[in-house]
């Protein structure tokens, strides 16, 4: 085990709940001295996301950053466009190189 992740359940209200903060600072505090990485689910706030990295966690899934994605639209944002000739487009069409 070389990771820990931190549920949802438990991000969703670190900055109110302060039972919610001091499990998730305790779980913190576990991981660093263990060695391991942590992650943390559910963040769904730039608060959440302060806290955690103000706590010593930098690693972070949730709404914040991106809302699920169906397969093709993760491959048309990773994958660079291409047009009819297979170059990559760089800008609008028409702006792909020319052949010579």
């Amino acid at each position: 085990m070389d990771e820990l992740k931190i549920d949802r359940a438990y991000v969703q209200d670190i900055t109110e709940d302060p039972n919610d903060a001091a499990i998730v600072q305790t779980i913190l505090s576990m991981a660093r001295h263990l060695g391991l990485a942590v992650v943390a689910e559910g963040v769904e706030t730039l608060a959440q996301a302060e806290f955690l990295r103000d706590n010593g966690c930098h690693r972070y899934q949730g709404f914040l950053y991106c809302r699920p994605l169906s397969a093709s639209d993760i491959t048309r944002r990773i994958l660079p466009a291409t047009n009819d000739s297979g170059l990559a487009m760089h800008g609008p069409p028409g702006d792909a190189p020319e052949s010579k």
